[in-house]
C-alpha cells in the first residue's frame, strides 16, 4: 500500500480560564471549531473575531460581571427560550455582550447553545452554517434546533429539520461552504489518477460501538471494491475521514490505516489521509467513480457532478441516503447486495459521460447539496452579511 499519511503534533485538549480583555467586531465566529473556513469566506469583505467556547472560559471582570447579573436577574426574565438557557449559555452570553458585535456566525450548524443564544440575545444577527449531513431521520435529532437563521446545503436539510420539528426562521439554501471553497480554487482541468475512490467514514467509536453495521458495511464494500480492481484492472483510493483525535495514545488515523489494510489485500492503493481541508476533496475528483455509505463528502461530491454510488448492504434503511436519494443509478441497496450487483452498476456508471450522469443525478444531487457555479456558498454568506450591516444605522 503507498502510504502518504503525515504525522502532525497533536495536543491534548484541556479547558482553560482567561482573564482576556474582549476585543469589539461587528463580526463574530462563534467556536474555533471549522472558524477557518468562515474566516476564509468572509475575510475579504468584513473585519471579525473568532469566539473561544470550548476550551477557554474567560473571566475578564467585564464579562464576569454581566455573567453574575444575568443569573441573578434570569429569574425575572420571560420567555421559554430563557428557561432553557443554561449557566454555559449564561457565560456566552456576557462575551457576546463584551464584544458587541452585529453579526454572529458558526461553523456548529446544531449547537444547541449558539441557538438559544440567537433566540435571548436581541442586539446582533446569529447565523449557523450547516458543516455535514445530518443524518437520514429527523426523529434522531438529540435536541430541538432554534437557530434563526440558517445556511444549510440543500432543500433536504430544510423538509427534514421542518418535519423534526426545528425552529428556524429562515432557511437560507447556499450548498455546502467547505465545497464552494475547494471549488473556487479546484484546478480548471483534472486528470483522473484513480478509477474508484472509497470514501471513509471510519471512526474507531462509530466502527466499534455505536454503528457496528456500518463497519460491517464497509467491510463490504472494500470487499467489491478490490474484487472488482482485480476482475478489470482497476486503481483504487482511499479517502481517509480520520483528523486528529488520539485512542489510548494512538492517532485515529494510525486506526484507520490499520482498517483498512486489515481488510484490502490489493498492494496497489493509495490512501490519502483527511488534511481537514480539502486532501479528500481532491482525491474524488481524481477518481472516475467513489464509493461510500452516506458521507457527506459523498453528497457533496454528488453535487458537484462526481460520479458517486452510495451502498448499504446492512438491511436496515437507516443506511439508505433518504428520500428521493433512495433509488437511482447513485445507489445501491435492499435486493442488490451481491457482487454481481455492485459490478453491474460500476461498470454501467463507467460507461456513462459526464453530461449523461448529470442528467441523470442533477435533480436528486441539487436536492442534497446545491452547488451552483456562479452562486458560490462564500458568496452567498458575504451578501447577507453586508447586507445586514449595511441596514444598520451608522
Amino acid at each position: 500500500m503507498q502510504n502518504i499519511l503525515h504525522s502532525k503534533s497533536l495536543q491534548k485538549r484541556t479547558r482553560k480560564f482567561c482573564f482576556t480583555k474582549p476585543i469589539r467586531s461587528d463580526v463574530v465566529i462563534y467556536d474555533r471549531m471549522g472558524s477557518e473556513f468562515v474566516g476564509e469566506a468572509i475575510e475579504d469583505a468584513v473585519s471579525y473575531h473568532v469566539i473561544e467556547v470550548r476550551e477557554r472560559i474567560n473571566l475578564h471582570f467585564s464579562i464576569l460581571a454581566r455573567f453574575v447579573f444575568l443569573l441573578l436577574s434570569r429569574v425575572f426574565r420571560s420567555g421559554d427560550y430563557w428557561r432553557l438557557a443554561s449557566t454555559r449559555v449564561m457565560h456566552d452570553y456576557a462575551v457576546i455582550a463584551a464584544a458587541k458585535p452585529k453579526v454572529v456566525l458558526t461553523y456548529i450548524d446544531n449547537s444547541h447553545r449558539f441557538g438559544i443564544l440567537s433566540r435571548i440575545y436581541r442586539k446582533a444577527e446569529f447565523f449557523a452554517i450547516q458543516n455535514g449531513f445530518r443524518g437520514p431521520r429527523a426523529r434522531d435529532f438529540p435536541r430541538i434546533i432554534y437557530t434563526k437563521n440558517l445556511f444549510c446545503h440543500g432543500q433536504e436539510t430544510v423538509d427534514k429539520y421542518r418535519e423534526a420539528g426545528h425552529q428556524v426562521d429562515r432557511y437560507l439554501v447556499i450548498g455546502s461552504l467547505k465545497d464552494g471553497l475547494y471549488r473556487a480554487n479546484r484546478p480548471t482541468r483534472i486528470e483522473k489518477q484513480h478509477d474508484l475512490c472509497w470514501i471513509s467514514e471510519y471512526r474507531k467509536e462509530r466502527f466499534d460501538t455505536s454503528m457496528p453495521a456500518l463497519a460491517k458495511n464497509t467491510q463490504i464494500m472494500l470487499s467489491y471494491i478490490q474484487q472488482y480492481c482485480r476482475d478489470h484492472n482497476k486503481k483504487f483510493c482511499v479517502a481517509g475521514s480520520s483528523k486528529n483525535a488520539v485512542i489510548d495514545g494512538i492517532k485515529e488515523s494510525v486506526l484507520e490505516e490499520q482498517f483498512v489494510n486489515d481488510h484490502v489485500e490489493l498492494d496497489d492503493i493509495t490512501l490519502v489521509p483527511n488534511d481537514g481541508r480539502f486532501s479528500t476533496y481532491a482525491a474524488i475528483d481524481d477518481s472516475e467513480i467513489s464509493i461510500t455509505t452516506q458521507s457527506t463528502l459523498g453528497l457533496e461530491a454528488l453535487g458537484r457532478g462526481c460520479k458517486v454510488l452510495f451502498c448499504n448492504y446492512t438491511g436496515d434503511p437507516y443506511y439508505d441516503i433518504p428520500g428521493i436519494g433512495k433509488h437511482g443509478i447513485w445507489a445501491l441497496g435492499s435486493g442488490e447486495e451481491d457482487y454481481a450487483s455492485f459490478e453491474k452498476r460500476i461498470t454501467e456508471i463507467m460507461s456513462l459521460s459526464a453530461d449523461e450522469w448529470w442528467s441523470q443525478t442533477k435533480q436528486c444531487a441539487s436536492y442534497f447539496v446545491l452547488a451552483e457555479e456562479q452562486h458560490l456558498p462564500q458568496h452567498r454568506i458575504v451578501d447577507e452579511i453586508t447586507k445586514h450591516l449595511s441596514l444598520l444605522p451608522q
